[in-house]
């Protein structure tokens, strides 16, 4: 070689005479390239997780959440519980409003309630014909976003 490489990013190389580049730990990333110290990888935010070598964080999937930093896997997202939902990369759930409805667990909206029929707290969670068989207490813990 005539001359050294530059490290892409998600890697680094400590110390001078590297012959490779080194990953970026599972849960971190880097975007920049030639990092020279494993101290430069971030901690994927909440909602987000890496399974190391990455320049960006993937999102926990719509209908999930994650409320940790640095998640190494899809594993470390855990699905919403009824009556409340999420968009992509979500570090809470949100509850459904008084007047919409959740249909289930892992949901990615509430649904609003028809003619003729009502929900007078949120996070409810209905059936067919907008008939209230549970409410998630867990739910009250989930703050709005």
């Amino acid at each position: 070689l005539s001359t050294c490489l530059t490290c892409g990013a998600g890697l680094f190389a400590s110390g001078t005479g590297a012959t490779s580049c080194v990953k970026c730990a599972a849960g971190t990333f880097w975007t920049g390239v030639g990092a020279n110290s494993s101290g430069l990888c971030a901690a994927c935010a909440a909602g987000t997780f890496s399974t190391g070598g990455s320049s960006l964080c993937a999102e926990c999937t719509t209908g999930s959440y994650a409320t940790g930093t640095g998640l190494n896997s899809s594993g470390s997202c855990a699905a919403c519980v009824a009556g409340s939902f999420s968009t992509g990369g979500a570090s809470v759930c949100t509850l459904c409003q008084p007047g919409w409805y959740g249909t289930g667990s892992g949901t990615s909206a509430c649904l609003m309630c028809s003619a003729g029929t009502y929900g007078s707290i949120g996070g409810e969670v209905v059936a067919e014909g907008n008939e209230t068989v549970a409410w998630s207490e867990v739910g009250r813990d989930f703050r709005h976003s």
